[in-house]
């Protein structure tokens, strides 16, 4: 990694520690490289809802709250605006539910797919703390912005 992107990373870093949304779901930057991001959270009943058969399933939004931290963090280490890369498209799939008491932590790792002359594609990998894969999102940022 270059010192400039370095320093980026760093204040990104710091940036998120001030992140309301990240602290709600507790949500922790684990590691942020110029190949990878790397976030996660506790699985919680206040973001989850009750099945019929009373089984607590994490919400799809969450999980997708998740998946967009991991690939803006990555993204923005590569926008050319200080300011905010909007997200511009979000596709997701589920693969298996993450359900309370089986599953402890979600963990969301994100890759640079392809960087065009306007747009950052990135891909995440969501799993449980054993590896288990739980889904997976394709997101796209814009790599200018102008506010």
């Amino acid at each position: 990694m270059t010192r400039l992107m370095q320093e980026k990373a760093e204040k990104l870093k710091a940036d998120f520690d001030c992140q309301p949304c990240g602290k709600v779901h507790g949500i922790v930057l684990d590691r942020l490289t110029d190949t990878i991001s790397e976030f996660s959270m506790p699985v919680s009943l206040r973001d989850c809802v009750i099945d019929i058969d009373k089984t607590c399933v994490v919400q799809g939004g969450v999980i997708a709250i998740l998946a967009d931290f991991a690939g803006v963090y990555l993204a923005r280490l590569y926008s050319e605006s200080d300011a905010i890369t909007p997200l511009v498209n979000l596709d997701e799939h589920y693969f298996r539910p993450v359900i309370l008491g089986k599953d402890e932590k979600i963990v969301a790792r994100a890759f640079i797919s392809e960087i065009t002359d306007n747009r950052i594609h990135v891909k995440v990998l969501v799993e449980n703390e054993k590896g288990d894969s739980k889904g997976q999102a394709c997101l796209t940022f814009a790599k200018r912005f102008k506010n």
